[in-house]
């Protein structure tokens, strides 16, 4: 009944922590670090009252930690630090947190334009993505003083990798976990099983992956279900190649068209099972997959790319009606007229004209699990796929909600605006 009288009064409870350690004893701690006098007066009959000096646990001035960052380079002389950071103890647990996540400059990194539409190639199509991910490592110490100056900085045991992405609060498991390599994406429904992704035919598209071994002989394949219920095996019979531990690598994981030999003479491919295999020391594995739906070629196809938040860049395929645009502005300012005026100039003048393409892409009927995925491109850095001219054409976009719209067979379709990210002067092309 003390104890809890005492942290009723709110000027007693913000100084002191208020406890009862044992039986018939009150413990006051104070919340403040440093060097407390109190004084007491005892006329509480049958009750004791011990004063105990407590130990300032910060016994130096201006105590904080310092924490910097280091990127791990290739040798001792190519670290470089990233980032120093000081932040004070907690008193009362003698701990400090410092929130790293978006100190590191980690950013998508975009496959090879030349994989687009390649030409002749001896080994699959392939590279390190770089700019997603780096190996660091920490050194800190105590600071104090007056000025403040850190101790000897210690190096932390071991180095450590960071990768670009995120996850949704609400995930269900995060990434694609195998004891070869991480798949850097999600092509999952809520049961945890992987979905058939729609592409079109000669459509490019990546997989990325986080090597957790060093894997050898390494080639891809895909398996092909026709419409006849025929399945056939495609591989691919270029050299074999090998890939590092610890390294984030983009291999393209879509056929270079849809010409595969069919089975019956008229057989359509329906869906394509992507593989990349190799060795990790024990025999020939499948590291990692990708289910795709080949979709009927239209008018209004578009293919972009986008940063899928886990450290890899996906391509989409928009196959439904869309349509593109070119929006301009211009700032207008009026000039006096005199008695010179001559309609040839008008009273109005224009200036600093400039303008944007703009596209208004659709999804078509894709799967529910299909089109909350492809929410993702609300948020990334989103790309044109340029297949004419090999390249990618960095958009913004400009929808700010989508709502998946479903049809009477239960599938669903995105509508997405997008522009281009820079101004032009003039439109012609």
């Amino acid at each position: 009944r003390v104890a809890e009288a005492l942290r009723q009064n709110g000027m007693i409870s913000a100084d002191f922590m208020i406890t009862v350690p044992s039986s018939a004893t009150i413990l006051l701690t104070s919340r403040t670090s440093g060097e407390l006098v109190l004084s007491f007066t005892e006329n509480l009959d049958g009750t004791a009252i011990t004063k105990e000096d407590g130990i300032d646990p910060n016994t130096e001035t201006n105590l904080a930690a310092q924490v910097e960052i280091w990127k791990a380079g290739a040798t001792f002389n190519d670290d470089s630090i990233i980032t120093r950071l000081h932040s004070p103890y907690d008193s009362a647990t003698a701990l400090t947190e410092i929130n790293l996540s978006e100190l590191f400059p980690v950013k998508p990194h975009l496959p090879n334009p030349a994989h687009i539409d390649p030409g002749i190639f001896s080994t699959w199509l392939k590279g390190v993505a770089t700019d997603v991910y780096l190996e660091y490592y920490l050194r800190y110490a105590d600071k104090y003083g007056s000025p403040s100056v850190p101790e000897a900085l210690v190096k932390s045991d071991d180095n450590y990798f960071v990768i670009h992405g995120a996850h949704s609060a609400d995930r269900d498991g995060g990434l694609s976990i195998s004891l070869y390599a991480d798949k850097l994406h999600n092509y999952r429904n809520l049961v945890g099983v992987n979905f058939w992704k729609p592409i079109g035919d000669g459509q490019p598209d990546w997989l990325y992956i986080w090597t957790k071994s060093a894997l050898t002989s390494c080639n891809v394949e895909w398996d092909i279900l026709w419409d006849d219920g025929t399945t056939t095996n495609e591989p691919y019979s270029g050299t074999a190649f090998d890939l590092d531990i610890n390294t984030v690598y983009y291999i393209r994981s879509t056929p270079l068209n849809f010409a595969f030999t069919p089975p019956s003479t008229g057989a359509i491919p329906w869906y394509i099972n992507f593989k990349l295999l190799g060795d990790a020391g024990s025999g020939e594995v499948t590291i990692a997959t990708i289910k795709y739906k080949a979709m009927v070629q239209t008018s209004w196809e578009r293919y972009l790319l986008f940063d899928n938040g886990l450290g890899g860049c996906e391509s989409v395929l928009f196959y439904g009606k869309g349509k593109e645009s070119f929006t301009a502005k211009r700032d207008v300012a009026r000039r006096t007229r005199t008695s010179s005026f001559d309609i040839d100039e008008g009273e109005f003048v224009a200036f600093n004209a400039e303008g944007q393409k703009e596209f208004d892409l659709n999804t078509g009927w894709i799967e529910q699990w299909y089109a909350e995925h492809l929410r993702q491109l609300l948020l990334g850095d989103v790309w044109l796929v340029d297949f004419d001219n090999e390249r990618f054409v960095k958009l913004l976009c400009d929808t700010e909600s989508v709502v998946t719209s479903e049809n009477d067979q239960q599938l669903f379709s995105l509508s997405i605006k997008f522009r281009t990210a820079w101004v032009d002067k003039a439109s012609n092309v």
